[in-house]
């Protein structure tokens, strides 16, 4: 933690000095160095979402454990331009993988829209994956939205807790479809991408929120008048516990 400490001072102080020399007006407008940081597990890297060029961004990881925090040199490891693709945040998994949130905004015919999508990459930028579900060639619509990290999963060594949204997938002709729908709450190994379900995925659900042990204690809905139901009606329960001897 003190070796983390001292990067965050050293990089905070280097960020004041440049602000200090330039002009007010050049300044207005000018986006921030850092937009997002997060910590290892261990507390021996840092990984952090710097602005790259008018609208882009770069993720870099220091490695604290060598020594001073403060001479620790960061190593780019992955970079989007944001025309359109843009990382959104990334967050430790374990002292060598980490899951982002990336997504683009483009124009589509006559209506501006939004994709999002996660995907895990390993701290040297190698092992990248999609953890987002991939839609089917006979998925009824198109889910924009590639889901959330609802819990990071710590010492579980790779494996977090995943909003996915689920699309029916049918075909004419055919008697081989997928009927889930909704939003629901998967437990995924970001290295294999095998994956267990922890809650149904539910039409009108919105929002999940563990209690950051592997449990999903909260869900929100679309229509306020299911909520109460939904919530005293399922077993949110994500991974069981092992009963004592």
């Amino acid at each position: 933690m003190r070796k983390f400490l001292c990067s965050v001072v050293a990089v905070a102080a280097s960020a004041n000095a440049y602000a200090q020399k330039v002009p007010p007006a050049k300044a207005f407008g000018m986006r921030q160095e850092i937009e997002q940081i997060s910590i290892s597990p261990s507390g021996d890297k840092v990984a952090y979402l710097a602005a790259s060029g008018p609208r882009g961004s770069t993720l870099y990881v220091v490695d604290l454990g060598g020594g001073d925090g403060a001479k620790a040199v960061p190593k780019a490891v992955l970079r989007a331009t944001g025309d359109p693709e843009k990382i959104y945040s990334c967050n430790w998994i374990s002292d060598t993988r980490l899951v982002c949130n990336a997504g683009e905004v483009k124009r589509d015919g006559d209506y501006i829209r939004g994709l999002t999508r996660l995907f895990a990459i390993n701290s040297d930028g190698s092992a990248m994956k999609r953890v987002s579900l991939r839609q089917g060639v006979n998925a009824e619509y198109r889910a924009n939205f590639g889901g959330a990290v609802i819990d990071l999963l710590p010492g579980s060594d790779g494996e977090i807790l995943v909003g996915r949204q689920y699309v029916p997938e049918s075909k004419i002709g055919s008697i081989i479809e997928k009927r889930d729908e909704g939003y629901g709450v998967d437990r995924v190994d970001t290295a294999t991408l095998a994956s267990k379900r922890a809650v149904r995925p539910l039409f009108n659900a919105s929002e999940f929120i563990s209690d950051g042990i592997g449990y999903v204690r909260i869900m929100g809905a679309n229509f306020a008048a299911k909520v109460s139901w939904i919530i005293s009606g399922l077993a949110l329960r994500a991974c069981p516990r092992k009963r004592s001897a």
